[in-house]
C-alpha cells in the first residue's frame, strides 16, 4: 500500500464512513510510469474507501492516464501530499452535491452560459497549490460548463514543458490567458467571464505581467489578432516594471506579428506630451526597435527640440536603428 495512504488509514477510513452515496470515478489507464502510479495509488485508496466507486477503461490515442469524473473533471496527477486533503474534500463536496463557496460568486458562476474551458498545472509538493485546488476544483459543481483539467507538472514535465509552464500553480484559461502563483478566484472569475478580449482590464493585464506571463499575453493578442486597448496603459504606466514588461511582450510582438506592435506605435507617440521623460524615453526606445522608415522625420524633428541630453540620445540611438542621419 502506498506509504501516506498507510500511515492515514484511519482518518481516511473514518472519511468513508462520512460519504451518504459515494462517489463515481473513471480510471483511465495507458501505458507508462504515470500510469501504472496513479491506478496504484487509487486502487490503495479504494482499500481503504470502498464508498469511491472506481470504473476502470482503456485510454485512447494520445490520452492521457488520470481519473475522470464526470463530464467536467480530469485529474491528471497522484493525489498524494499536499493534495490529498484538497481531493478528499473535493470528493466529499461531490458526494454532498454542494460548493462551499460565496453566494455573490455562485451567482455570477450560475448566470453564466458557455463553455469555459481551464487548465491547473500543480505539484504535490508545492506550498500554494492546495489553496488554489480547493477553490478552482469546485467550479463546474456550481456551473457544469466549466471543464477542469488538473494536471501534476512533474510527473508529466514534456506537457509542462510544451505549456511553458515555468511555476506552480498555474491556471490557463480560455484563449491562453494565465494565472500563476497565489491566484485570486475573484480575478479568474473577473477574466473568465469576459466574452470580449477588449474588456481585458489594466488591473489583469498587469497580473499577467507580474506572474511571469509576459509571453502568453503576446500569445493572446497574436491570437485576437489585434492589441489590448488596456495594454497601451501598461507601456505608459508610471511603474517602470509594468512598463519593462509590457516593453517585452512588444519586442515579441516585433518578432512574431511585426504588424501588432507597430499598430501600437502611433497611439503611444500621440502620449508623448502626457507622460514624463522616462516614459518618452522607452516610446522613443520602442520605435526604434520596431518601427520603419517612416519615423525617421518624426523622431528628427523630435531631436531639433529642446530635449534633455538623455532624451536625445535616445531619440538619436532610435534613429540609427532605423538608419536616419543621427548627426544633428
Amino acid at each position: 500500500m502506498h506509504e501516506e495512504l498507510k500511515k492515514r488509514a484511519d482518518s481516511i477510513r473514518k472519511w468513508n464512513g462520512g460519504l451518504a452515496g459515494g462517489v463515481a470515478l473513471r480510471l483511465v489507464r495507458t501505458q507508462g510510469p504515470q500510469s501504472r502510479a496513479i491506478e496504484a495509488f487509487v486502487k490503495d485508496l479504494c482499500e481503504l474507501a470502498p464508498r469511491i466507486v472506481v470504473e476502470e477503461t482503456t485510454g485512447r490515442d494520445g490520452e492521457l492516464p488520470g481519473i475522470v469524473i464526470g463530464e467536467s473533471w480530469s485529474f491528471h496527477f497522484v493525489p498524494e501530499g499536499t493534495e490529498l486533503d484538497p481531493f478528499m474534500e473535493f470528493l466529499s463536496a461531490l458526494d454532498r452535491g454542494e460548493a462551499d463557496m460565496r453566494d455573490d460568486i455562485r451567482g455570477i458562476l450560475k448566470s453564466y452560459r458557455g463553455r469555459i474551458p481551464l487548465t491547473l498545472f500543480l505539484s504535490t509538493h508545492c506550498p500554494n497549490c492546495p489553496m488554489v485546488m480547493r477553490q478552482i476544483v469546485l467550479l463546474p459543481l456550481v456551473n457544469p460548463g466549466i471543464h477542469l483539467t488538473v494536471i501534476d507538472g512533474l510527473l508529466f514535465p514534456d506537457l509542462a514543458s510544451k505549456e511553458g509552464i515555468k511555476a506552480v500553480p498555474t491556471l490557463i484559461g480560455d484563449g491562453g490567458v494565465r494565472w500563476t502563483g497565489q491566484i485570486r478566484l475573484e480575478a479568474v472569475i473577473e477574466t473568465l467571464l469576459q466574452k470580449d478580449e477588449d474588456r481585458f482590464s489594466a488591473q489583469i493585464l498587469e497580473q499577467m505581467i507580474t506572474q511571469g506571463n509576459a509571453a502568453s499575453l503576446a500569445d493572446m493578442m497574436i491570437r485576437a489578432g489585434r492589441l489590448f486597448p488596456a495594454f497601451l496603459n501598461l507601456l505608459t504606466s508610471d511603474l517602470f516594471s509594468i512598463r519593462l514588461g509590457a516593453m517585452v511582450v512588444m519586442e515579441d510582438l516585433g518578432e512574431r506579428a511585426p504588424h501588432l506592435a507597430r499598430a501600437a506605435l502611433e497611439p503611444l507617440w500621440e502620449r508623448m506630451s502626457d507622460v514624463d521623460e522616462a516614459v518618452q524615453g522607452d516610446i522613443v526606445y520602442l520605435i526604434g526597435v520596431i518601427g520603419d522608415s517612416d519615423w525617421i522625420p518624426r523622431l528628427a524633428a523630435l531631436i531639433e527640440t529642446g530635449l534633455s541630453p538623455d532624451l536625445k540620445d535616445a531619440a538619436r540611438d532610435a534613429l540609427e536603428s532605423l538608419g536616419g542621419d543621427q548627426a544633428t
